[in-house]
């Protein structure tokens, strides 16, 4: 069977040098927003950002070991393990032992990464090696596809954690023909490369999504470990977007077939396919950061469809100022159709409080009310405002008026996003708005647009529980604030 494996072998691409993956054709993306938006989290107070920051990296730990389908997840149950709810461990364990092991080692890699990324550690092999035992640590085994007379055959190895390769691991499609990853006897001489690669001036000063879909891609096309590779080439994506942007290169794991398609097409020679969704990927991790700093309970909602607002020209990503306005307008009254189902579901007595909504002009309505840089509001819709008012009666008379707007960017770029935005007055004395979790909700463009996936629902739904449960805390406040003028 040698004659095959050295055919195999001989089919081996070796990955590009950086020059060559510089000229990727992708998108351009500005960052300086994003880095603006992160060091604004970043002074937060007390621990949220800490508190965060682990919720992204226990995130990231769980999907890197199911995207190569060490066991099972979904949005729900990362998010349960990310913001250790009461009963995560228990429903880690109805995965079984595996999953603790795995989880727990992956975790502690990415941890450790962000120390070497705070210390600028120099990316050697050796460091590879080191990364790679640690993040394989819960992984005893693995089956080996073997070649024999007979055709191929799975067989169960010991991982030998920590050492490159000392038989191929060329993966056979579906289709019947191999994928080629570097032969044994190349795997050292073409580490040494990447190494070489990553000192060079031109990548250490170009812009982070090069730097960070290079190293992945090409440790990707060496896979130099008998198993392990796709979640040491994550974690070595970490190094960089940790030193770019304070966090870990999180994939998710429900765009595990988009993240195949995007490596299967540089591959093919088209680069920017992957240079940009490592772009969508960063920015998922930022959003994903954000979200941590506002989460109640995460359920499910449904899709509202809303009327099409007319444009005759396009945005320079290509979509339509109209198909643009349609996600944005989507967007509120998802939202206000979110908030009216959890009053009702709240079963609030009416003869103590009551609820109520309206949607009008924002134009007309909005005085005082600060519209963002390089934001506009939705074109030709009068209801582009959506009040929500919450009421207490006498002798608790009390009673909060939010305006929910979305604003649109004016000339919406492949990364940029809505922005559904909480604009909450003081209360009559001027001095406390609410104590509202968070005051907006940011969704890019694209992924507003192509479908409601599980992970916008469910950063929605988190959204909106957040937003209702602080606003029944702030009119409780309120209700008792007018008690006591009352009993004075």
């Amino acid at each position: 069977m040698n004659s095959k494996i050295n055919e195999i072998d001989a089919a081996y691409q070796p990955f590009p040098s950086f020059e060559d993956w510089a000229g990727a054709s992708y998108p351009p993306v500005d960052w300086t927003h994003r880095n603006e938006e992160l060091k604004a989290l970043r002074q937060k107070t007390g621990d949220q950002f800490k508190n965060a920051l682990n919720a992204v990296q226990r995130a990231a730990a769980v999907d890197t070991g199911a995207i190569e389908d060490l066991y099972k997840t979904d949005r729900g149950f990362t998010i349960t393990v990310a913001k250790m709810t009461a009963t995560w461990e228990s429903e880690a364990d109805e995965k079984g032992p595996s999953f603790r092991d795995n989880f727990e080692a992956q975790l502690q890699t990415y941890e450790r990464l962000l120390d070497l990324a705070t210390e600028e550690m120099e990316l050697t092999e050796h460091l590879v090696r080191e990364i790679h035992e640690t993040i394989c640590a819960g992984q005893e085994w693995y089956w080996a596809n073997v070649e024999t007379a007979g055709g191929t055959s799975r067989e169960k190895r010991t991982l030998i954690k920590g050492e490159y390769k000392k038989l191929s691991n060329h993966v056979k499609t579906t289709g019947g023909t191999y994928h080629s990853y570097a032969p044994v006897l190349d795997t050292s001489p073409e580490m040494a490369r990447l190494i070489e690669q990553t000192r060079t001036v031109e990548f250490q000063s170009a812009p982070p999504e090069l730097q960070i879909s290079y190293v992945h891609y090409a440790f990707v096309c060496i896979h130099p470990f008998a198993d392990g590779n796709g979640r040491v080439a994550r974690a070595l994506a970490s190094i960089f977007t940790y030193r770019h942007f304070s966090l870990p290169y999180f994939l998710g794991a429900e765009k595990r077939e988009q993240y195949f398609e995007a490596l299967s097409n540089a591959d093919e020679g088209d680069h920017g396919s992957f240079v940009s969704f490592c772009i969508s990927t960063i920015i998922d991790g930022i959003q994903f950061l954000n979200d941590a700093f506002s989460w109640p309970l995460d359920t499910s909602r449904a899709d509202v469809q809303a009327e099409a607002i007319q444009s005759i020209f396009k945005t320079t990503s290509g979509f339509t100022h109209q198909e643009v306005d349609k996600a944005a307008t989507t967007l509120l009254e998802t939202f206000q159709g979110l908030i009216a189902t959890r009053w009702q579901e709240a079963k609030i007595d009416p003869q103590y409080a009551d609820f109520t909504q309206g949607r009008s002009d924002a134009k007309r309505y909005s005085d005082g009310i600060t519209r963002p840089d390089g934001y506009r509001l939705v074109i030709k819709n009068k209801r582009d405002l959506l009040q929500l008012v919450f009421t207490t009666m006498p002798p608790a008379r009390a009673s909060i008026q939010d305006s929910i707007i979305v604003w649109v960017p004016k000339d919406c770029g492949e990364w940029d996003e809505l922005i559904l935005k909480i604009h909450a007055p003081a209360d009559a004395d001027n001095k406390h708005s609410g104590a509202l979790i968070d005051n907006e909700f940011k969704v890019r463009v694209a992924e507003a647009m192509n479908g409601h996936s599980k992970t916008l629902v469910n950063r929605l739904n988190t959204f909106a529980d957040g937003y209702f449960s602080s606003r029944l805390e702030e009119l409780q406040r309120r209700a008792k604030n007018s008690v006591a003028k009352t009993d004075t």
